[in-house]
């Protein structure tokens, strides 16, 4: 009887100890402060985790958004990744990820690395300047080109004269019979300068005339200045070169006829005629010819 009665005993205790009322608080029924989340499986309130945060109540861990971090527990919002950095679902600081290249750029809250436009360049709205940590982007001005992210200056004999250039080419070349430096905005930005020069199109600084040469500029027939040859000798804006002629000279770059008496048969001669005409001849000024004109006898 008394064994049965033992058992009887036990069996009541372990029933009631068993009971709801004396298990831990139902999740249901748990409601956590801020900066703490319900760990259902314990039943139990913990501290919000790093990269998370937590509202209270019911309610699980969230992780930070992409942009946002959290870096200490017990957190109840995420803040704003730096500019120049990206951060992915809970991330833990405010630096996760440098934004990368001068390629790309990162504002504040990046979730990733936006990818910088054609035509433009990447730069760091704070100092120091990185290519690395990159936040904004700006419009390539005039003069430059960007690729990249990166802004450079047009090459010399080119020149940029608007915006969003994204090819070394620029704008195109340097108008002939002006030459361009390193980041021209205007076509004919320099003229070449003294006869003693000339500047093809695309030129980046003029180029010494040859010795027996003059410069000169093609012309159509009906522009002033036109010879027969299609050309025009100019004074500062020269855009091609060709040989002193026979019966001339040329000497930084400017043409000379041969002296009246003296005469010349070569091409791109540099020196002044020295040659005399044959006895019995004259030579008149510009003569290719010893015998260019026989003398006149006086009538007797």
């Amino acid at each position: 009887m008394r064994r049965a009665a033992h058992a009887a005993a036990v069996a009541a205790v372990a029933c009631l100890l068993l009971s709801p009322s004396m298990l831990p608080e139902a999740a249901a029924d748990t409601t956590c402060g801020a900066g703490f989340f319900l760990n259902t499986g314990a039943g139990a309130c913990e501290e919000c985790p790093i990269g998370y945060f937590c509202v209270g109540g019911t309610g699980a861990a969230q992780p930070c958004t992409a942009g946002t971090f959290s870096g200490a527990v017990g957190a109840v919002s995420c803040e704003g990744c730096d500019a120049g950095y990206w951060c992915e679902e809970g991330a833990t600081s405010a630096t996760q990820h440098p934004c990368g290249s001068a390629a790309v750029y990162c504002p504040a809250r990046s979730g990733a690395p936006i990818t910088v436009g054609a035509g433009f360049y990447s730069f760091s709205s704070t100092s120091p300047d990185s290519p690395a940590t990159r936040d904004a982007q700006s419009e390539c001005g005039d003069g430059s080109y960007c690729v990249g992210g990166i802004r450079r200056p047009c090459p010399a004999g080119t020149f940029g004269d608007g915006k969003f250039l994204s090819t070394a080419g620029c704008s195109g070349p340097c108008a002939a019979g002006y030459y361009c430096p390193e980041g021209t905005t205007d076509a004919f930005d320099e003229p070449c300068g003294s006869p003693a020069v000339y500047c093809p199109a695309g030129s980046a600084a003029p180029l010494p005339v040859p010795l027996g040469f003059v410069s000169r500029k093609p012309v159509s027939g009906d522009q002033d200045g036109a010879n027969s040859g299609g050309y025009a000798y100019v004074t500062n804006t020269a855009s091609e070169v060709g040989p002193a002629e026979p019966g001339r000279y040329a000497v930084d770059g400017v043409g000379y006829d041969c002296a009246p008496g003296t005469f010349s048969t070569s091409i791109a001669r540099s020196t002044p005629c020295s040659d005399l005409c044959r006895a019995g001849y004259t030579c008149h000024i510009g003569s290719a010819s010893p015998v260019q004109s026989p003398c006149q006898h006086p009538s007797g």
